[in-house]
């Protein structure tokens, strides 16, 4: 039978063992900054992936900083979707085949990936860059980048962000930009071959390219209007509801 002076001793022990931890964890160092080897950090070999933690710890500025790098085989998953408390940030570096990065609260990066590439955020900004094959980017609220891409289908949309693209299209390639409250950049060489459909409500149309077609103040009120580079071989969809739309050479992205 437990009695009254046993659940006091336990509550006791209790309390004695919450204040060894808290004291623990206030006097953990505070990290500073550091550069750290790849080779050295060791390596956790799990069913699906191997982990490198590389840090966990508090910054001067953070309760707790942490980043840890899976390296996964194609076809595999490092783990279920799931919600974050804290914000954090996805990067992809590599990868072939369909590669997928998807993040509720996150920025999301992809970097030199080729294949089928997926990238999402609800809340925060995507960017794709050095990346090749199909690729469909998609934010609720974040900007979106695509640089440095070799594609011959590309879809992205956001609904309160930015878009922008550099690269060169594909001699038939299909690319489409949407944003609903954001500007669309887009930077193509010159001497690429693209009819581009051009549509905003409240936003305007430029470019400082040669482009065949209508007045630049034909672009107006939701009115779609086409313009011609080169032959016209490749298509290029842009449309924002409330933001300007400006096509240019490579660079322009960064202007």
């Amino acid at each position: 039978m437990i009695k009254s002076r046993d659940l006091f001793a336990a509550s006791l022990g209790v309390a004695a063992t919450l204040g060894v931890m808290t004291f623990a964890q206030s006097e953990q160092p505070i990290m500073r900054s550091a550069i750290f080897d790849w080779n050295e950090v060791p390596v956790k070999h799990e069913e699906v992936r191997s982990v490198r933690q590389f840090f966990q710890a508090p910054t001067a500025t953070l309760d707790e900083l942490e980043l840890h790098v899976s390296t996964l085989q194609p076809g595999d998953t490092s783990h279920a979707p799931h919600r974050h408390v804290n914000e954090e940030l996805v990067i992809v570096k590599g990868g072939t085949g369909a590669v997928t990065a998807k993040s509720i609260m996150g920025e999301v990066i992809v970097e030199g990936a080729r294949g089928r590439v997926t990238a999402s955020s609800v809340n925060e900004s995507v960017r794709v860059a050095s990346s090749s094959g199909d690729i469909f980017a998609e934010s609720s609220n974040g900007h979106i980048t695509l640089s440095q891409i070799t594609s011959e289908n590309v879809d992205v949309s956001t609904i309160n962000g930015n878009v922008a693209f550099d690269g060169s299209p594909a001699a038939r390639g299909r690319y489409r930009f949407a944003t609903h409250n954001g500007n669309i950049t887009i930077g193509v060489p010159e001497s690429s071959n693209v009819t581009f459909t051009v549509r905003t409500y409240q936003g305007r149309f430029t470019s400082s390219l040669n482009l065949t077609g209508p007045p630049r103040s034909e672009v107006r009120q939701g009115r779609r209007t086409t313009y011609t580079l080169g032959n016209g071989s490749a298509e290029m969809e842009l449309e924002s509801f409330g933001g300007a739309i400006r096509i240019g050479p490579p660079g322009t992205t960064k202007k």
